[in-house]
């Protein structure tokens, strides 16, 4: 039992460490300012997306525990496939009629993508099904995560994790 917590504990915090900067797709390929970001997580949707993962860039899968919520890619079109979940409700009461979890896959594919630059995934989710598009930020914008050390987004010991598009020496 305590290797189980153990191993569990390590996978968090792995999963965590893992996600404090884009999962580089390029393998080191392309300097920073070369490239361009894609988020699966918009913190703008996250009453409607409990997470989200991106499981492979252009039919490569992804490495790491789960999938990474952010990667870096080089500047061009891309296809993104996504592992999202969402919280179901029914009725109109949504506060009080939890009725599940639901789980989907889904692509998001996004046209000449240009170096330096955000995409956001953009979330609209009906009763059975969830629809991804995304938002362009703009070259070099202020974006990032703040992450605490168990990997819950805000928490109060969160640290904020910003894109960089500086090139390392």
């Amino acid at each position: 039992m305590t290797r189980i917590i153990f191993f569990s504990f390590i996978t968090l915090l792995t999963s965590c460490a893992s996600n404090q900067s884009p999962f580089d797709t390029t393998d080191g390929q392309l300097l920073n300012s070369e490239t361009a970001v894609f988020s699966a997580i918009n913190e703008r949707h996250l009453g409607q997306v409990s997470s989200a993962e991106i499981v492979s860039v252009d039919g490569e899968l992804t490495k790491g525990n789960g999938g990474p919520m952010w990667v870096r890619v080089s500047p061009k079109s891309h296809s993104f496939e996504i592992k999202a979940k969402w919280d179901e409700y029914s009725g109109f009461d949504q506060a009080s009629n939890w009725s599940g979890h639901t789980e989907a896959t889904v692509m998001v594919n996004i046209p000449e993508m240009k170096a330096r630059h955000v995409y956001l995934a953009k979330y609209k989710i009906t009763k059975t099904k969830i629809y991804v598009t995304f938002e362009d930020l703009g070259k070099d914008p202020y974006f990032g995560f703040k992450l605490s050390s168990f990997g819950k987004r805000n928490g109060s010991n969160a640290t904020f994790y910003p894109v960089s598009f500086e090139d390392e020496e």
